[in-house]
């Protein structure tokens, strides 16, 4: 990061223009004094501050109305954003935009507007207020750590890896000031307290209480179901949704070709092919374990705690509300059988802060898409949700995977598909990695897991093969205009213009990259090629093949998304 509005450019803000730091222009503070005395449009943006401030807190009282409560949140968005977008743009320099900024922190900490009300009434809106406030706490904090012409880089390189020595976490939480939580209704004299819990949720006084969020079991926990219980991290109104479906349903079943054991060395256990399974085959079919948000927003960190706290700081916080959480549902809510299971699972972080619970869903976790079955819910907590598997939490890496995962919400089962022929014996790998990264790009996405990938794309690699796996989209589609373009205009036109191309799908396939969108294209301009030259048979090759493909991948995808059932 070189300069503090390095930060400020970040996406929660999505603003543009290139910033200034401490140093750089000496004429910014000046100029942005002479712009606010000229009467331009920011002249009292200090007393607009202080004005939404004084606003907000005239509408405590009145918070539970959505509209007043928006208003103000509304308000305190803009004024942030307007002050970055001045300070960016050079109009205000760095310590009037600090000091703007901490008013502005000041303005939201006494709103209320982070309160539980504000989770309520709008949970994605709170989610933008509570980003843009941890934004002002960094920027305060740099500012605190900035002296002179100092290295910005260095303090906020210091700042993240926590080289100010940690407080007492503890400690800490004892001495900040709470929120006062929204009054609750008084209960009418004559009423009788009878609880009445909605389907599916669970009542565990161990587990903390988080506005918004709720642990759910699916199916519910009084239901016997040979296919397994999971429990769900989501919110009420996804779990009314889920449940008004009148799922989930029972679970198809498909062959076992597949044993869990030991593999030694650094990839712990795995899961190997009892028989040969073929391309498009279902390989995995389970309810997990877990199923969570990707973006913890089941632990709120109190507003004036944070404010003392660095970001490794925070980090470490988190991780902590975080084990606090997930143990009680982990050791209290599992049966014997699935917890043991579960803490037996691989943990590549046992050494950044994270308890034996959180190492285990930060190492075991697959991103997963609950589709247009439930429409808006792949944006639940920002992110969507992840799911801890029971046999998937064995597949080990490779940068060129043996299955591909999907998830059914109606059964509710993440699923795993073979994206090649797998032949007995041999040990089924899935990918952590993106498939269109370098070789370096690849392994230090994986540093975290504490292994070092040997397959054969990471053993036998090349410029070249980096540079398949970085361009192949833009080579296809580059293939596609010469074929259109200049080869199919040519009379003259030989079969041997493909060797390149008939390289580079080669190559493609060497990678794994025969399951991306774009490859079946090279089949496409194959036969247009023989077809041209008049070369019938490998026409009518390329022709099945991509009938082949085509429809093996829409089945494949239809099953592993629960659209149809093999």
């Amino acid at each position: 990061m070189a300069a503090p509005g390095g930060s400020i450019r970040a996406d929660l803000i999505a603003s543009g223009g290139q910033a200034h730091g401490p140093g750089q222009d000496p004429a910014n503070e000046n100029g942005a004094l002479a712009h606010e005395a000229s009467g331009g449009t920011n002249l009292n943006i200090i007393e607009r501050v202080k004005q939404t401030m004084v606003d907000t807190q005239r509408s405590l009282p009145s918070l539970e109305a959505s509209g007043h409560w928006r208003a103000r949140a509304f308000a305190l968005c803009h004024v942030l954003q307007e002050l970055v977008g001045m300070h960016e743009g050079g109009k205000l320099g760095w310590k009037k935009f600090v000091s703007l900024v901490r008013e502005w922190k000041e303005c939201v900490e006494l709103s209320g507007v982070l309160g539980p009300v504000g989770w309520q009434l709008d949970k994605e809106f709170t989610e933008t207020i509570f980003n843009l406030y941890l934004l002002a706490q960094m920027i305060a904090m740099m500012a605190e750590a900035i002296s002179g012409e100092e290295d910005l880089a260095i303090v906020s390189g210091s700042l993240y890896l926590g080289v100010f020595a940690p407080p007492d976490l503890d400690e800490l939480e004892k001495k900040a000031i709470p929120i006062p939580p929204s009054p609750k209704p008084r209960r009418p004299q004559n009423s009788n307290p009878v609880e009445k819990r909605p389907i599916g949720s669970i009542s565990s006084k161990d587990i903390p209480q988080v506005d918004g969020v709720e642990v759910i079991s699916v199916p519910p926990l009084n239901s016997i179901d040979p296919d397994g219980h999971v429990f769900w991290v989501t919110s009420p109104s996804t779990r009314a949704k889920y449940y008004a479906q009148n799922w989930p349903k029972p679970l198809p079943k498909i062959p076992v070709k597949y044993v869990v054991k030991e593999v030694g060395g650094d990839m712990g256990i795995g899961v190997f092919a009892t028989q040969d399974i073929k391309k498009f085959e279902p390989v995995l079919l389970e309810r997990p374990y877990l199923v969570y948000p990707q973006q913890n927003r089941m632990v709120l960190i109190d507003v004036l705690l944070a404010r003392r706290l660095s970001p490794n700081q925070l980090f470490q916080l988190n991780l902590k509300k975080m084990e606090e959480f997930y143990s009680p549902l982990v050791n209290g809510l599992m049966d014997e059988n699935s917890r043991q299971d579960f803490m037996s699972s691989a943990n590549s972080h046992k050494h950044d802060g994270s308890g034996p619970i959180v190492g285990i869903v930060r190492t075991n976790g697959f991103a997963i898409q609950l589709g247009e079955k439930l429409p808006g819910l792949d944006k639940d907590f920002v992110s969507g949700y992840g799911a801890i598997g029971r046999v998937a939490s064995r597949l080990n890496h490779s940068c060129v995977a043996d299955v591909l995962p999907g998830f059914d919400p109606v059964t509710f089962t993440i699923r795993f598909f073979a994206a090649r022929d797998i032949k007995a014996g041999s040990q089924i790998f899935t990918t952590y990695t993106p498939s269109q990264e370098t070789k370096a790009q690849r392994q230090k996405r994986l540093e975290s897991y504490e292994f070092k990938c040997h397959c054969h794309s990471c053993t036998d690699w090349t410029p070249q093969s980096d540079k398949v796996r970085l361009n192949s989209r833009s080579m296809v589609q580059n293939w596609m205009n010469q074929a259109n373009n200049v080869w199919m205009k040519n009379n003259q036109m030989k079969e041997d213009v493909l060797e390149p191309l008939l390289e580079a799908k080669r190559k493609m396939e060497e990678e794994g990259l025969d399951h991306e969108v774009h490859y079946p294209y090279l089949l496409e301009i194959m036969e247009k090629v023989y077809g041209k030259v008049g070369n019938w048979e490998k026409s009518r090759q390329c022709i099945d093949e991509l009938r082949t493909n085509a429809q093996g991948w829409s089945r494949a995808w239809g099953w592993a998304s629960g659209d149809i059932e093999l």
